[in-house]
């Protein structure tokens, strides 16, 4: 691959025939001083050349701390490589994960931080109907997690209420989905107690 252009947060790519890029794939633009990550959103060819436009999503720094992308413009000298999306997935801080799903073209399923909903979030996608069904799966979650939740020992007695399961996590650090699990009828006890969403009239 080679930088051919960087445009705000779009960086132009061309590509051999033997590279392959796929949409989606994470690409690295490194420097000494700090590393970029960015996704390949377009893929162009023509007689000629092989093009790619990749957004840039982060930045980290040499002892590898990830952060969201700051407008800073990578050098047109970094060196450019891949980056396998499962390596990306686990150097991302997720501490209450809303699932976004799968990853266009590989086997890697995405959870994001709730974190991220409170800055510019911006959806792309082809189809209206794959836009409103990602919007209405993410805004089912974090319902979820703002619902009232009760926790109740094994012989069924009421221990404590919560008014969200972000609280229980930040009060307690169990963990959000393990809670919205029980909750949700798909696991039975968590932690040590039975969970249940509180109903009203209870």
């Amino acid at each position: 691959m080679k930088l051919l252009e960087i445009k705000n947060n779009l960086v132009k790519l061309s590509y051999g025939e033997n590279e392959k890029p796929i949409l989606g794939k994470f690409i690295v633009l490194a420097t000494s001083e700090k590393s970029y990550v960015a996704q390949l959103v377009n893929l162009k060819s023509d007689n000629v050349n092989n093009f790619a436009i990749a957004k840039l999503l982060f930045t980290f720094t040499p002892d590898g701390v990830v952060d969201n992308y700051d407008g800073s413009i990578p050098s047109m000298a970094s060196q450019l490589s891949f980056l396998d999306s499962s390596e990306l997935l686990d150097l991302l801080p997720v501490e209450t994960a809303v699932k976004i799903g799968q990853l266009a073209q590989q086997n890697e399923s995405l959870s994001l931080d709730i974190s991220v909903f409170e800055h510019n979030f911006t959806v792309f996608a082809e189809r209206e109907t794959d836009k409103t069904t990602f919007i209405s799966n993410c805004i089912r979650q974090l319902f979820q997690m703002k619902e009232k939740s009760v926790i109740v020992d094994l012989n069924n007695n009421f221990v404590k209420q919560w008014d969200s399961q972000i609280d229980i996590q930040r009060e307690l650090g169990y963990k959000q989905s393990v809670i919205s699990n029980c909750c949700n009828g798909r696991g039975k006890t968590a932690y040590g107690y039975i969970w249940k969403h509180k109903v009203k009239g209870e």
